[in-house]
Parts: C-alpha cells; sequence; structure tokens
C-alpha cells in the first residue's frame, strides 16, 4: 500500500515525454483515484484510457481474459 502511495513519482514533464503508444488502465472500485488515473492519461500524449465497469485494483488480472482483449484489441489498432 505505502508503494501505491508514494511510488511511482513521475513529474508531468516526464509523463509528456512518453512517446510510444499508451494504453492506460483501472478499475472503477480502483485503489487508484480516478482524478489520477485521468490526470496520468491527460499527461502522456496520445495516451488512451480504459476505466472497467465494476473492477478493482485487481479484479479484472483476476479475470485475465477480459484484460487480455482490451490489450489485444488496443495492440490491433496500433
Amino acid at each position: 500500500m505505502r508503494l501505491m502511495i508514494r511510488e511511482p513519482d513521475i513529474r508531468d514533464e516526464e509523463l509528456a515525454e512518453i512517446h510510444a503508444d499508451t494504453l492506460i488502465v483501472a478499475g472503477q472500485h480502483d485503489l487508484i483515484r480516478k482524478s489520477e488515473t485521468d490526470h496520468i492519461a491527460s499527461k502522456i500524449p496520445g495516451a488512451e484510457k480504459v476505466i472497467l465497469p465494476g473492477e478493482s485494483h485487481v479484479s479484472y488480472i483476476v479475470h485475465s481474459e477480459k484484460l487480455a482483449k482490451i490489450i489485444l484489441d488496443f495492440l490491433g489498432r496500433k
């Protein structure tokens, strides 16, 4: 929990330097605040954000088929 609260400490300027295709995935009930997820996505040029309804920080990983489909769809569009 401490790690999620304090790390990673990435400045907006560093996020803006990411020029790779970027997919940001979070759950609707994620431990990471939606405002933080939104902020990260807004600072990475061209980032795509997906919020998974009804999911927590780890539940969408446990349901890995759901996550795999999202990732493969993203990669298929790139």
